[in-house]
C-alpha cells in the first residue's frame, strides 16, 4: 500500500522544511493509513521555481472533481 503520484513540494529556506503544494490530500491519507514516508518531488526555494510548481497546483485544483 502506498502513494503513486508524487506530492510537489517547496523547500523552505527562511523555515525548517518543506510547503506542500499540490498533494495534501494524498498526504493526509498517507499520515491516516500511518505510512513512514511518501513519494515527493522537492523542488528549491526561489521564484523561478515557485511559481512553475504553483501553475501546477492551481492546474490539479481545478482540474480536480469533488
Amino acid at each position: 500500500m502506498g502513494i503513486i503520484q508524487p506530492l510537489y513540494v517547496i523547500e523552505r529556506k527562511d523555515k525548517d522544511g518543506y510547503e506542500v503544494v499540490d498533494g495534501g490530500r494524498r498526504l493526509r491519507a498517507a499520515k491516516f493509513l500511518k505510512l513512514q514516508s511518501v513519494p515527493a518531488m522537492i523542488f528549491p526555494s526561489g521564484e523561478g521555481h515557485e511559481t512553475e510548481i504553483r501553475k501546477r497546483a492551481l492546474v490539479a485544483n481545478i482540474a480536480r472533481e469533488d
